[in-house]
């Protein structure tokens, strides 16, 4: 079987979280923190780091089987555990034009994305119960249905029309019906992926 680096996915995870924080501080606010190597992209230099580390702790093992397996495994954890999370900081920031000026709208995005990523599920659960008639992948998910994945869709793309024809001021209404429809069908994408991809895992 595979043998990861568990003590170093932690740490390393870890360690790219702070790294983000700060890349994020010198591009937000380039006048409390100055940037520690300027045209340095601290996020992409501290995952080479931690491939180098990888690489490194495998060197130290009397046997070199498995090397690649064993480096990509501890490589999915953090980038599972942290880097994919570290999205919701940058989403945080996110500031749309609106009026004359620009809002910081990323607070409502996050709480947007969440939602609709689990709208998604719900709507595929309850459509793929009670109409789920062909298997959308039965190797890895045997339960997911074609019915369930249009269930999922369509339910995220209703909620998303509603929000922008209902609440006029919000977030989503300030990208435009097309452009709030298509961030809704990301997002029930996305939803859809992220369970198989759980369910590969677990298998």
């Amino acid at each position: 079987g595979y043998a990861p680096f568990w003590i170093l996915g932690l740490a390393g995870s870890v360690f790219f979280i702070f790294a983000h924080e700060r890349a994020c501080w010198e591009a937000w606010h380039p006048q409390k923190v100055p940037p520690l190597w300027p045209g340095l992209n601290l996020e992409v230099a501290a995952l080479t780091l931690l491939l180098q580390l990888a690489f490194l702790r495998q060197l130290l093992r009397p046997s070199m089987e498995g090397a690649i397996a064993n480096v990509a495994c501890t490589f999915l954890a953090i980038f599972y555990g942290a880097v994919l999370p570290a999205f919701f900081a940058k989403l945080h920031h996110l500031a749309l034009p609106h009026g004359n000026g620009w809002r910081q709208d990323g607070a409502e995005f996050i709480v947007l994305t969440v939602f609709l990523s689990k709208l998604a599920d719900v709507g595929a659960f309850l459509i793929g119960a009670t109409l789920g008639k062909h298997p959308l992948y039965p190797r890895v998910s045997p339960k997911k249905t074609w019915e369930g994945l249009a269930g999922g869709i369509g339910t995220c793309l209703a909620m998303t029309a509603a929000v922008v024809y209902l609440v006029p001021q919000s977030a989503l209404a300030t990208l435009g019906m097309p452009r709030a429809l298509l961030y809704g069908l990301l997002m029930a994408l996305s939803s859809l992926v992220g369970d198989l991809m759980e369910s590969a895992l677990k298998r």
